[in-house]
């Protein structure tokens, strides 16, 4: 795991994940590696808002060397992608702690192992999911 701190006063977070493990970033997003299918990674991104208890899900795709902004000054970008696991950096302000999932004791939001096919029951407490609702970018 390496971090480093660009010029734009965001710290940059590498580390390895495979599937069926997570990131959580700040106390409201997690990030789970669902799928590796090089040279792309299938993510389920569970956002919680503040006072919303119905957290806002979205099941994306990103190829290495891509990123995925998830929210202002938080961004998650493939670096490699291998069959058993992949690259990725977080960047992210210094203040936003980032956290393994396994790190933290047990605060995922929606099931690993639930389908995303978008209903409620499948994505348990999820209710918007969303196909297309997180920009990616190269």
């Amino acid at each position: 795991m390496d971090c480093i701190i660009d010029s734009d006063s965001r710290r940059l977070l590498v580390l390895s994940r495979r599937a069926g493990e997570s990131i959580l970033i700040g106390n409201d997003i997690e990030v789970l590696v669902v799928a590796l299918l090089p040279p792309t990674v299938r993510f389920k991104i569970v956002v919680r808002s503040a006072g919303d208890n119905a957290p806002y899900c979205s099941l994306v795709s990103c190829d290495a060397n891509k990123h995925i902004r998830v929210r202002d000054r938080i961004e998650l970008a493939v670096r490699q992608v291998r069959r058993r696991e992949a690259r990725l950096v977080i960047l992210a302000p210094p203040t936003v702690r980032i956290l393994r999932s396994e790190l933290s004791g047990d605060r995922r939001v929606c099931d690993r192992d639930a389908p995303a096919n978008g209903s409620k029951a499948d994505f348990n407490e999820c209710q918007h999911p969303s196909e297309t609702g997180i920009p990616i970018g190269k």
